[in-house]
Order: structure tokens, then C-alpha cells, then sequence
């Protein structure tokens, strides 16, 4: 006689029938799957379909009217909040003809400023830093009186015999 547990228990027949028709239908699954992914893959690729977008169209169509109106209009709603309090960044760049007219008239002015620089400049005569150093050294007057290091040129050269130096000759 059999227990009371395995009067309960699912017959070995089903069960194993119901493992077979789910494996069968994953497989069935998986391969529109796949076939699906190929074609949204395809589309994106190749007619520019925004894939999140279509996602999101795709969980839109699958919804009750009532759901899908109530989301909508909260979605309009919080895109107007996140706009308004600076969540998307700045989204607007201006009105690119208007901003390229300033940015023309911008340049222009640098353009001509300097150019009258650069006339000034020749006008004023062109000197180069070799001539602006030359022209230092010529207006100061260098002597080992006044000089911090003094010429070595211009030492009196001590007798004959003996070295110039600070050293000395002991007798």
C-alpha cells in the first residue's frame, strides 16, 4: 500500500514530461531571443534606432492605457523638474548663427588690435635685445673702483720673477 506522502507526490510520468516541454520551449525561447536581438541589433546599426528608446516604447505598448497614460504624464512631468533644476546639465547652447556673428565680430576686434599693436611696434623702431644690452653696457662705466669683482686685465703686474697671487715668499 502506498503512504499517504506518495499518494501525494507527482507522478514520475508528468514530471519527467513537464522537464522535457520546459527544456524544449527555453530552447524555442532563446532562439527568438536571439533572432529578436539580431534585429534590434540590426536596426540600431543600420537605421539609427535608439535602443533605449525602443526599449522603453516596447514596455509602454505592453501596459494597460490607464498605466501607460499615468506614466507618460509623470514622465513629462519629472523631465520638466530635471530641466528646470539643472539635472541634465546645460542642454542649451544658444542660437549657433547669433553666436557665430559675436564670435566674428570678437575676433575682428582682436584682429585690429593687434594690428595697430604691431604698427605702433614698427613706428616706435624695432630693437632687439642684443642692441638693448649693448646699449646698457655702453651707458655705464665699468672700473675696478667701483666694480664688485675687479678686471683681472687691469692689475699692475707685480716685478719680474715674481707670480701675481696672494701667496708669499718667505727669506
Amino acid at each position: 500500500m502506498p503512504t499517504n506522502e506518495s499518494a501525494r507526490a507527482t507522478p514520475k510520468k508528468l514530471f519527467t514530461a513537464l522537464i522535457q516541454d520546459a527544456s524544449q520551449k527555453r530552447q524555442k525561447i532563446q532562439s527568438i531571443s536571439g533572432e529578436l536581438g539580431a534585429r534590434i541589433k540590426n536596426a540600431v546599426e543600420e537605421a539609427n534606432l535608439n535602443r533605449a528608446a525602443f526599449s522603453l516604447c516596447r514596455r509602454l505598448y505592453d501596459m494597460e492605457e490607464d498605466k501607460r497614460n499615468d506614466f507618460l504624464r509623470s514622465f513629462d512631468l519629472y523631465v520638466d523638474y530635471c530641466r528646470e533644476e539643472g539635472l541634465f546639465g546645460s542642454e542649451h547652447v544658444g542660437d549657433m548663427f547669433e553666436d557665430t556673428g559675436a564670435a566674428e565680430d570678437q575676433q575682428a576686434e582682436a584682429d585690429a588690435a593687434h594690428v595697430q599693436q604691431n604698427i605702433d611696434r614698427l613706428n616706435g623702431g624695432i630693437k632687439t635685445s642684443a642692441n638693448v644690452l649693448l646699449d646698457d653696457i655702453r651707458d655705464r662705466e665699468f672700473d675696478d673702483a667701483t666694480a664688485a669683482k675687479p678686471s683681472r686685465r687691469n692689475r699692475p703686474r707685480a716685478g719680474d720673477g715674481e707670480a701675481a697671487g696672494s701667496y708669499s715668499v718667505k727669506s
